[in-house]
């Protein structure tokens, strides 16, 4: 209650996971969250639906999902906290996703907690990758799939990175955990995608800290409950590269190829 007035209370101090990449990459990809359920969560975030089959955004409380779907459609994973916007950097070199990258884990105060990454800017070039999608029944992943993600690269664009960093001793339910995980969203809203590599001429960056840990786990799946996540080291260290390292699939096509 403020000034009389019911106010909504938002934990801002708080990130919050939906699955856990161990269990999306054993096969367990559809949670009983929807994308209608996010907004209790967050404003800002990045995952995908139930079989990795469409990519789905949150920034500034809007939803944006790169096809055409429902609102109560199920989500497979996702990271999302509300964002608070202040202590802006602006950043007037040139930089690539690595670039980037060494200068965010430069400015963390400590490596021991979360943080939400907002950076928009211009790119003279972004690269994005699509993994593959999957139907019932969902498979186990392997590296070889990844490696079949296909790479978008899009050039003289501004757009928003959104991104997480997390530490590394949440790996267990995170496969970029001790790193930095980042998609786009263009300004016009028609192109996004896990980035990849990115040449970034100038921008202003947002690091956003975050002390508590939100985890919803699979409720409804057996198979949440029988599989094995300690396992399948090679596809954790393949989950590892891809969201850290930007190393995706093998093909390059231009982003115009592409639908948004």
């Amino acid at each position: 209650m403020k000034n009389g007035q019911n106010v909504e209370y938002r934990n801002t101090d708080v990130y919050t996971q939906v699955n856990t990449t161990a269990a999306l990459v054993a096969g367990v990809m559809e949670t009983e969250v929807t994308i209608r359920d996010l907004s209790e969560w967050g404003d800002f975030g990045l995952g995908c639906t139930k079989g990795m089959q469409e990519s789905v955004l949150l920034l500034d409380n809007q939803t944006y999902v790169n096809k055409v779907v429902k609102d109560d459609q199920k989500i497979g994973l996702f990271l999302l906290a509300f964002f608070e916007e202040t202590n802006p950097v602006r950043l007037q070199q040139t930089m690539d996703l690595n670039d980037l990258r060494a200068y965010i884990d430069s400015a963390l105060p400590t490596p021991n907690i979360m943080y939400a990454v907002k950076c928009k800017g211009k790119f003279e070039s972004i690269q994005t990758s699509i993994p593959l999608s999957f139907q019932k029944p969902y498979p186990r992943v392997v590296p070889e799939m990844t490696d079949q993600s296909i790479n978008v690269e899009v050039d003289n664009i501004s757009g928003t990175i959104i991104a997480f960093w997390l530490p590394s001793f949440l790996s267990g339910i995170n496969g970029g955990a001790g790193g930095l995980h980042a998609h786009f969203i263009s300004d016009d809203r028609k192109f996004m995608g896990h980035v990849i590599d990115c040449k970034m001429t100038e921008g202003v960056l947002w690091i956003d800290a975050k002390h508590q840990l939100n985890l919803q786990l699979p409720k409804a799946d057996p198979a949440f409950y029988e599989v094995d996540l300690n396992g399948n080291e090679a596809m954790s260290r393949r989950v590892s590269e891809w969201i850290k390292e930007g190393i995706g699939g093998k093909e390059i096509l231009p982003g115009a190829t592409i639908k948004a």
